[in-house]
């Protein structure tokens, strides 16, 4: 999925982090749970979602941020 959503929009880049590996980082970004997804613009978080979700909300949440 993650490679489908980066081709559609493009603009996106899409990381991965095993929190049980880096913790350190998980720790900075305040990740506590697993799945995070942090949106970040221009540098800066503009949104957090904790949990699943479907690829269809990850998409409106991706256009959300994008807008």
């Amino acid at each position: 999925m993650q490679a489908e959503i980066e081709e559609e929009y493009g603009q996106i880049k899409i990381v991965k982090l095993n929190i049980n590996f880096s913790a350190d980082t998980a720790s900075e970004y305040s990740v506590m749970s697993s799945p995070t997804f942090v949106f970040f613009k221009g540098g800066n978080e503009v949104k957090r979602v904790r949990g699943v979700v479907s690829k269809d909300d990850l998409e409106d949440i991706i256009e959300e941020v994008l807008a």
